[in-house]
């Protein structure tokens, strides 16, 4: 089973080359554009991994990292 991902990041040419590398390597991805977009998939479903920039608009990456 694949293991899934999020990043959050507002750079989309970060979010697309990372995206891009998981994808290829056969995990589950999906993106977050800030902290308070993420938020979303934090709907219960199981994400073994965040990968998260620290400043970022909206909600940062320590900001939503204590929502976690």
């Amino acid at each position: 089973m694949s293991k899934n991902i999020l990043i959050v990041d507002d750079s989309e040419s970060i979010r697309e080359v990372v995206s891009f590398t998981l994808e290829n390597e056969g995990y589950n991805v999906s993106v977050g554009v800030d902290g308070k977009d993420a938020l979303k998939f934090l709907d219960g479903s199981t994400i073994d991994l965040i990968i998260t920039d620290l400043h970022m608009p909206v909600m940062d990456g320590i900001e939503f990292i204590k929502e976690v």
